[in-house]
């Protein structure tokens, strides 16, 4: 009958045109990421990554498709400067990976490292460090006639 017929022809075009294929490959390369301003910060901006659990998972994941589709991976951020103090992991914003453009899946994007605020101490060894590095003697310099 019309209807084995049709389910034949449909389960032959899945067959045939659709493969598991992985949404990335492992060569693909991912947008990189900036540095962040901090502000108040004894570090200037603070590196990001990529979360590595959502990073692995995204490698691994794969689906049914023909491989002509269009794979997009963009970065969205939530923030764009950051206030002292920054922890480590903290999410700063993520990497959207849109299939023929919807939205697959999402990595959370994090701060690298931790930048602790400025303080009384940090200015001290600044004042310190550049005295003695000839850095202030060359401003006297320009400043004194």
């Amino acid at each position: 009958t019309y209807k084995w017929s049709d389910t034949r022809t449909l389960m032959k075009y899945g067959l045939e045109d659709f493969q598991k294929l992985p949404l990335l490959e492992e060569t693909a390369v991912l947008p990189e990421l900036p540095k962040i301003p901090v502000r108040d910060g004894q570090k200037e901006n603070v590196t990001l990554t990529y979360e590595q659990e959502g990073l692995a998972k995204l490698y691994e994941t794969k689906l049914l498709r023909t491989g002509e589709e269009t794979i997009k991976a963009a970065v969205e951020f939530s923030k764009n400067l950051l206030y002292a103090p920054v922890a480590a992991g903290e999410e700063v914003g993520e990497l959207v990976v849109k299939l023929d453009g919807d939205c697959i899946q999402k990595i959370p994007i994090q701060t690298a490292e931790a930048v602790v605020p400025v303080d009384y101490a940090f200015c001290f060894d600044e004042i310190l460090h550049q005295f003695f590095s000839g850095k202030a003697f060359t401003v006297l310099q320009r400043l004194l006639p």
